[in-house]
């Protein structure tokens, strides 16, 4: 053990200087601020992860948020979550979540929930999908459904076995994207209109009726979407549910949104690729653009050097090259810091950037693409030595 203690002030010196570099973030966020995406240029980068981590612990502590949504179900999370306060297990949280998502990373934040919880101040995690994105879904559910809804038999009558299964399909179907047919469409939305009429007749504000009325409007809408057989469509469609389930949680308090950036894009017609030009894309951050027009703001994360991963093999993230605002961040970075934020916009004024903006990035999958950079997003992150997280270990 001796020959380690050399290495502590080092290692307690860049913990400080990371969260020195995030509470100044924080701090300059304007407090008209209330929706905050982070988003990841893949879902796999563990730097990124651990960055996102330090910065919503200085969001908290400087700017009061309080919630932490992520791309996944709503449901799903929600459940995950009440679990995880009954026992303090991150299983129940991750089981919730896009399968891609867990990583050891991610367990700090956890720990970070689970000891401002045990203090009274609380943390609420949850998700903001209507597409199903986790495990056992169907068996929380039901449990869910029978503990909120007495007389369930009676509400569905001779239903409820069909129900069930017909339910399991779509749990199943919306996991890998596939369509659902006529018979399947009518009877989730025949059956679930029954719930919801129930439900809303009680007229509850427990937050618990809440999300189970939520949940069932989300089941719902997953029916319609699926049963949609434009792909185009699909997409568009999850990203107006996810801005739906944001206007449900935003009176919950100051939220965190973590996902992909390219459902958190302000306008993707900003982004001069085949893609985003042909298509009519309307994303996520579009969406809350418009709804929240000054309390909606998207970080995006980049990176200037390191590794990347397809979770089958690494390769390496070549230096920025020239004309790209990852060359412009390097330029402004100081020598030594892992890492550089560059604000596009007044409502964060911590290196508020005044160059060209229309330039290549690579914040969506570590591919440059040419775009108006600030119409896309507010702030830029960038990670000097991006590496791929650290699967998680089997129990």
């Amino acid at each position: 053990m001796v020959k380690f203690i050399t290495l502590i002030p080092l290692f307690f010196y860049f913990n400080s200087a990371k969260a020195q570099d995030t509470k100044a973030v924080a701090q300059a966020l304007s407090d008209k601020v209330s929706i905050l995406a982070l988003g990841d240029p893949t879902h796999l980068e563990g730097t990124i992860t651990t960055q996102r981590i330090e910065l919503i612990k200085a969001l908290h502590s400087e700017k009061h948020f309080s919630v932490i949504a992520f791309e996944s179900n709503l449901f799903e999370m929600y459940y995950g979550y009440t679990q995880f306060l009954k026992d303090g297990a991150s299983k129940h949280i991750y089981d919730g979540m896009y399968g891609i998502f867990p990583c050891q990373e991610l367990n700090q934040l956890m720990d970070w929930v689970k000891v401002c919880n045990s203090k009274q101040d609380s943390i609420m995690i949850i998700g903001v999908e209507s597409k199903f994105t986790g495990n056992n879904t169907l068996a929380h559910l039901k449990d869910f459904l029978t503990e909120e809804i007495n007389s369930l038999d009676n509400i569905l009558e001779d239903n409820l076995p069909l129900y069930y299964e017909t339910l399991g399909t779509l749990i199943e179907s919306s996991f890998y994207s596939r369509k659902i047919d006529d018979t399947e469409k009518q009877i989730i939305i025949t059956e679930t209109e029954k719930l919801l009429y129930h439900v809303e007749s009680r007229k509850s504000d427990d937050f618990k009726t809440l999300v189970l009325k939520q949940t069932l409007i989300n089941i719902i809408a997953e029916a319609n979407r699926l049963h949609n057989s434009n792909s185009a469509d699909k997409n568009n469609d999850r990203d107006f549910e996810m801005a739906k389930n944001v206007k449900f949680l935003h009176p919950l308090g100051k939220m965190v949104l973590w996902g992909s950036s390219t459902h958190y894009l302000k306008e993707p017609k900003a982004i001069q690729t085949h893609y985003f030009q042909k298509n009519n894309r309307i994303t996520f951050g579009k969406l809350l653009k418009r709804d929240f027009p000054e309390a909606y703001f998207f970080i995006a994360y980049s990176s200037l050097e390191g590794k990347k991963t397809n979770l089958l093999f690494n390769s390496k993230v070549k230096p920025p090259k020239q004309g790209s605002i990852e060359f412009e961040a390097m330029q402004l970075k100081t020598p030594g810091k892992a890492s550089y934020f560059m604000s596009l916009n007044p409502l964060n004024t911590l290196h508020l950037y005044t160059g060209e903006h229309q330039l290549d990035c690579r914040m969506l999958g570590h591919s440059y693409a040419e775009m108006e950079v600030s119409e896309v997003c507010d702030a830029i992150y960038f990670i000097d030595d991006t590496q791929p997280y650290t699967k998680l270990k089997a129990d």
